[in-house]
């Protein structure tokens, strides 16, 4: 019931970051915003633990969505996309993958950059 509203949704929002990070544009529309603070008002009803169940967690994810939490600019209008973006992380990086199979920057350093990244990400979302 609850992953047939959450799964199409997170493919809409999957589609938008993957374009988003390929595009360089970080800007997220209002129609699109809007998707994320349905999911974020689902998370306080159902609780996120059960919607945090239907989000996509593939490895190709991992880049695009710690990309996207990185350029995102908050404010107070739109304080729900970084928390589902944190929780759409925090199912990807779960994933048992290697890390340098999926990076795109393929330097001797990338690797330690995109955990740092993540680290950062996470401190600054506490």
């Amino acid at each position: 019931m609850i992953g047939d509203v959450v799964e199409p949704i997170m493919r809409l929002i999957q589609v938008h970051t993957k374009m988003a990070c390929t595009s360089g544009n970080h800007d997220i529309p209002s129609e699109v915003a809007n998707l994320y603070e349905i999911l974020y008002n689902l998370c306080n009803v159902r609780g996120f633990k059960v919607v945090v169940k239907f989000m996509p967690h593939e490895a190709a994810d991992l880049e695009p969505c710690v990309e996207l939490l990185h350029f995102f600019e908050t404010d107070k209008n739109t304080y729900w996309i970084p928390c589902i973006l944190c929780l759409w992380l925090s199912m990807i990086v779960i994933v048992p993958f290697d890390i340098n199979t999926i990076d795109s920057k393929k330097d001797g350093d990338s690797y330690e950059i995109l955990v740092k990244r993540i680290l950062n990400i996470g401190k600054e979302h506490i």
